[in-house]
């Protein structure tokens, strides 16, 4: 009876492992969709198999670095990392062009199966003086673009989206010769009802030639129902009893 029972245990490890070792979806048709219209730079990250991510577990990645733009603008970096489970984190590095620029940042939509869920977010921002203004006409001034000068917006549910939130207040103001970050975050966990996909966004001004950077997570996890914990709560107890009777 012991030998079955180790055999039956061994077997299900062994499936588990052959599950965690499949293949992890290919990110090389993801794409940075960048669109610049004067002072205006949209960039937007396309994740061409979406509905492959839904059945996978683990962090997936991918970024793009130094793209320069007609304006004197410079994407120095966009880095998107998302986790099916789900989460995306969504990072950038940038340079303003000749003029005050605008920048719109988005991730990719991340799509799965429907859950009653709940979420948190964080996100920051450091902007730095970049030009060569110093003294009294330098520094730098970022203003977030979102309701209440927020630079940043975690939200779900396409194609009409609802906002999970708006983080990180503007303008940020920075002296001749410095750098200033600010940050924010929604503290875990706060129920948003039934959800099915999830997106980041970035919208701000920057002055001529300053640079600034940012950082941003928004996570998601279904809230179990409480026949779901009834019934994990009598298979503990249904396992702890054959266990002692067999040791009886």
């Amino acid at each position: 009876m012991r030998a079955s029972w180790l055999g039956a245990v061994v077997l299900v490890l062994a499936i588990v492992a052959a599950c965690s070792a499949s293949a992890a979806p290919s990110t090389e048709g993801w794409a940075l969709a960048v669109r610049s219209e004067g002072n205006v730079v949209a960039v937007s990250v396309v994740i061409d198999n979406a509905a492959e991510l839904a059945g996978y577990n683990g962090m997936l990645q991918k970024e793009w670095r130094d793209i320069s733009l007609a304006n004197g603008a410079v994407i120095k970096q966009v880095l998107i990392s998302v986790d099916p489970d789900p989460i995306i984190n969504l990072a950038f590095n940038v340079q303003a062009g000749h003029a005050t620029t605008t920048f719109v940042i988005t991730s990719g939509l991340l799509i799965f199966p429907a859950i009653l869920g709940e979420a948190t977010a964080t996100a920051g921002i450091t902007v730095t003086d970049g030009d060569e203004q110093g003294g009294a006409v330098g520094g730098a001034i970022a203003n977030g673009l979102f309701p209440g000068g927020k630079f940043y917006e975690a939200r779900y549910n396409s194609p009409g989206f609802a906002t999970f939130a708006y983080l990180v207040s503007g303008p940020v103001i920075v002296p001749a010769y410095g750098t200033i970050a600010v940050g924010e975050t929604v503290p875990p966990w706060q129920f948003v009802g039934n959800i099915y996909d999830m997106q980041s966004e970035f919208q701000f001004d920057l002055t001529p030639f300053d640079l600034a950077s940012g950082t941003s997570s928004f996570r998601v996890r279904e809230i179990p129902e409480p026949g779901g914990f009834l019934a994990v709560l009598t298979g503990v107890g249904g396992t702890m009893f054959v266990l002692r009777r067999r040791r009886s």
